[in-house]
């Protein structure tokens, strides 16, 4: 990079000039096209940051990039009130902006690599949930028009808690992923998928017939159902269902911690199908930390707990059921 910063390029431009190249997959993840998802989340990092270059009255070069400016777009992200999540979002994306540059030699700086950019702001966890075996049965059982784009929504949904896949996984299953092995003279289907994100391979035995059966359903292939579609019907879904109960959200948005009561309906999306799947199998206790990550395909505990849902007051009842303790009210009356 030159010494004089009127020949830079700006963060601007260089951001822009990735998604050009991931719009035409000259720039890839992994060896596979960047998701429309993940695109728009990069086209909505250049507008905060073009807005925040604005309010600093600077077009910002890499040499820029220090932690003042790193607090000062933090605190231009909390007076617009995003929330926690959004703001770790776009941290990442400029991370991930700066580790480019610096790899192709467009830049020098390394302090993205520093403990202190740090992409994971501390703050109380906003509530993740889960849906328990029998709140997927009422989604099971649940009358929906045939074929209606609800009815689509429905069982994609059911597949991502029945496999424990991502959206971006479960939601492509098709009859072509299913294979069938032998074991002691016994004859077993294994779904066996790339994982569009890692890029690593995950082999999950089928233990649920109803895979099979709404696979047979949409002629061996799901329909296709676009992520806006599945988060916004799987609420009505969930709606239908009954799945209604008070929820207490924490969050926050700004900089200041907020509690949001709200219902479960509400809160549920894509990525609670995945979530639900891997807090079932823990909580059923039937396989151990390893069979599950086998499954989830993660490859370190940190990042398999982060994914378990269950509260403390679940965990107390687990134990009390597990260790049949005999000490009810009556006994304190």
């Amino acid at each position: 990079m030159g010494s004089d910063s009127t020949k830079a390029i700006t963060i601007l431009e260089y951001t822009s000039m990735k998604i050009l190249s991931m719009k035409s997959h000259t720039f890839l993840n992994r060896g596979e096209p960047y998701t429309e998802n993940a695109i728009l989340n990069w086209v909505k990092f250049y507008n905060v940051w073009n807005a925040f270059s604005k309010e600093q009255c600077k077009e910002f070069i890499f040499d820029d990039i220090s932690m003042n400016t790193y607090n000062d777009f933090i605190s231009f992200c909390d007076s617009l009130q995003f929330r926690q999540s959004t703001k770790c979002l776009y941290i990442t994306i400029l991370k991930a902006v700066m580790s480019y540059a610096f790899t192709d030699g467009t830049s020098n700086n390394r302090l993205f690599t520093s403990r202190n950019f740090r992409s994971h702001l501390s703050y109380r966890d906003n509530t993740k949930i889960y849906l328990t075996h029998i709140e997927i049965n009422k989604i099971e059982q649940l009358n929906l028009k045939n074929k209606s784009t609800l009815d689509k929504v429905r069982d994609v949904f059911l597949i991502g808690c029945y496999t424990g896949l991502r959206v971006s996984d479960y939601s492509t299953l098709t009859i072509q992923d299913i294979e069938t092995i032998e074991m002691n003279g016994n004859k077993y289907q294994i779904i066996r998928k790339k994982q569009k994100k890692t890029g690593n391979e995950v082999i999950i035995p089928i233990l649920n017939n109803k895979i099979l059966a709404i696979l047979k359903k949409w002629g061996g292939m799901l329909p296709k159902t676009g992520l806006s579609t599945i988060n916004d019907r799987i609420k009505t879904i969930c709606y239908l269902a009954g799945i209604t109960d008070t929820i207490k959200k924490y969050d926050n948005i700004g900089g200041i911690d907020k509690i949001e009561v709200t219902t479960k309906d509400r809160m549920v999306s894509s990525h609670t199908a995945r979530r639900s799947c891997i807090t079932n199998l823990y909580l059923d206790g039937k396989l151990d930390i390893v069979q599950i990550m086998s499954i989830s395909g993660h490859k370190t505990e940190q990042a398999f707990f982060k994914y378990l849902c269950y509260s403390s007051e679940e965990c107390a009842k687990r134990i009390i059921e597990n260790l049949k303790v005999d000490c009810h009210v009556s006994y304190l009356q």
